[in-house]
């Protein structure tokens, strides 16, 4: 199962404003689904994650405080508990909607150390250990369809994609590619995206012809996209073995179609100090 990792400071603080996260941006209000290390927006104060111990004990749920994961629970636990990583079992959906997505069958974890922009928690997701997170529900969507997120991979691996998000539909893939510093949509659609850096994707699937798009830190590519989501989905990783060898912070779904002036918006909210500051 993927680790929390925390970095070695604090989350940058809010502007003066109040916090404003995705699900409070114009358009954004009504997502399918959202997993992530902060409030969905700002009203939020619930279930954030489900972490255990290497030896999968010591179960505890950890919250949503003051519009962030609360890391001073997750302190207080390692320290009862001899000092232990924390390892992500449940990643709740913070809409609402239920899709809370669970640790994949016999994923381990190892302890490593990593952070966004040196200060911020994240979720390691490690390729040789099946460190997905899945919905075994599912969920179908017509096009069109939009999928936001913030991640990094850490180098591109021999023979074998990394996928951040995907479902059982046949093309619905998003991830890192086998080459590296690139990102990519199913059908072979691609957009650079330097390994071992944080990027904030926005990806636009629609169904008219090149009306589709990925937009990596606020530069949008145009592409043919047209893959509709169905069935199970994962995060981190999925039953065609293409794990995600590095962090995730952040991923959503929305119904509806979604324009670059949008994508923009969530793109500067991501990167700002509401979101990760990088």
């Amino acid at each position: 199962m993927p680790l929390l990792t925390t970095g070695a400071g604090k989350y940058p603080v809010v502007s003066a404003g109040g916090y404003v996260g995705p699900g409070d941006i114009a358009g954004f209000s009504g997502a399918l689904a959202w997993w992530g290390l902060r409030g969905y927006n700002a009203a939020y104060a619930g279930p954030c994650i489900d972490i255990v111990d290497n030896a999968i004990n010591f179960l505890t749920t950890i919250n949503i405080v003051n519009n962030r994961l609360d890391m001073a629970a997750i302190a207080a636990w390692s320290a009862a508990h001899g000092g232990s990583p924390a390892q992500v079992q449940q990643w709740y959906d913070q809409t609402g909607n239920g899709r809370h997505i669970n640790k994949a069958a016999g994923a381990t974890a190892t302890v490593t150390a990593n952070a966004i922009g040196g200060s911020l928690p994240t979720l390691r997701f490690i390729v040789n250990h099946g460190d997905w997170l899945k919905n075994a529900t599912g969920v179908t969507q017509a096009l069109p369809l939009f999928i936001s997120l913030v991640s990094s991979r850490l180098a591109a691996g021999a023979g074998s994609a990394n996928d951040v998000f995907a479902s059982n539909s046949a093309g619905f893939r998003a991830g890192y590619p086998t080459g590296a510093n690139t990102f990519y949509q199913d059908s072979g659609a691609t957009a650079s995206a330097t390994d071992n850096v944080f990027h904030a994707v926005q990806l636009r699937y629609a169904s008219g012809a090149s009306n589709s798009n990925i937009m990596v830190d606020g530069v949008s590519t145009t592409t043919t996209a047209t893959a509709t989501l169905s069935g199970v989905f994962s995060v981190g990783g999925n039953t065609f073995a293409a794990t995600l060898d590095g962090d995730v912070c952040e991923v959503g779904l929305w119904a509806g179609s979604i324009d670059n002036a949008h994508e923009t918006s969530m793109n500067s909210n991501q990167h700002g100090t509401n979101g990760y500051n990088f």
